[in-house]
């Protein structure tokens, strides 16, 4: 019996410990914590390398302080449709049917949760 697609991307997603295993946490905190970041984590390799790319800004990362780092990738990802819409095309992809239902009915604040976690790990990669 072939696997679903469901599994296979529940699968790839490596595994996360949570600080605290309680479940009393907020809903849009779980899905952050049990989605959103195994997605990222799992992406980071191809998220970065598609920053580094396509990043446009007229400001150069390399010749920031590092405290600027974060906002300068948040402040290009909100400037830049293409770049930001992409690279949600990269964590949108990797989510089940169910999530990305979860995910429409709550996308504007799901995009900001993970614009500041993309800008987190892209920053954290240029230290």
């Amino acid at each position: 019996m072939s696997k679903t697609r469901i599994e296979i991307i529940k699968e790839l997603r490596p595994h996360i410990p949570t600080i605290n295993g309680e479940k009393k946490s907020l809903e849009m905190e779980l899905f952050q914590n049990e989605v959103l970041r195994p997605i990222l984590k799992f992406q980071h390799e191809i998220l970065i390398t598609y920053f580094n790319l396509h990043h446009k800004s007229g400001k150069k990362i390399e010749q920031s302080f590092p405290e600027d780092y974060e906002q300068i990738v948040k402040d290009e990802l909100h400037k830049n449709s293409i770049l930001w819409n992409n690279v949600l095309g990269f964590i949108l992809g990797l989510m089940s049917s169910a999530e990305l239902q979860y995910h429409s009915q709550r996308h504007k604040e799901l995009n900001k949760r993970i614009k500041n976690m993309i800008a987190q790990r892209i920053a954290s990669t240029m230290d």
